[in-house]
């Protein structure tokens, strides 16, 4: 089965990290995302039923969806029963997590990438095909442990290559 994937935009994304929305709200947010972006389609029709699916109460549907609205962070049209994440998050009305610094985020990921280059070779072991068939967490914990297992066994030859290097008289006066 190959992998499909959901093109957001990396501010939406952030700034879901960042502010302060409750469970539901991440819900709503998350499965409007998906019927937008992952149907490529700017608005997406809905009828609040459609929130269920996210586990969502159908008494506390209505109520999110105004909050969110309030919020500026989801455009509806109630007379054409469409919604959308609004794309400008700067005009989103949250508050921000006090526990998260929203500059952190990048740092977090360069970083990340920077890792992600030093182990290139290992990510290159993999036939493209297989790496669109295997999850995230699955594709990390075998780079790493193919990493491991490859440094060690390098190791292992260098020390036995400096061992035999050390028996070896040098001296050219045999």
């Amino acid at each position: 089965m190959k992998v499909k994937f959901t093109r957001v935009p990396n501010s939406i994304l952030t700034a879901l990290i960042t502010l302060d929305f409750t469970k539901r709200q991440v819900k709503i947010i998350l499965l409007v995302l998906r019927l937008t972006y992952g149907c490529q389609v700017p608005w997406a029709f809905y009828e609040k039923r459609y929130f269920q699916v996210a586990g969502l109460h159908r008494g506390a549907i209505g109520q999110e969806l105004k909050q969110l609205v309030e919020m500026r962070v989801l455009d509806m049209s109630e007379e054409n029963k469409t919604v959308r994440v609004n794309p400008h998050v700067e005009a989103w009305q949250c508050s921000r997590n006090g526990n998260i610094n929203p500059d952190s985020v990048p740092d977090l990921i360069r970083d990340m990438l920077s890792k992600q280059l030093r182990n290139v070779p290992v990510l290159r072991t993999l036939p493209d095909e297989k790496v669109d068939e295997i999850d995230d967490s699955e594709f990390q914990s075998r780079s790493v442990k193919k990493l491991k297992k490859e440094i060690l066994k390098k190791d292992e030859m260098f020390l036995n290559k400096v061992k035999i290097y050390d028996r070896i008289d040098w001296r050219m006066d045999r």
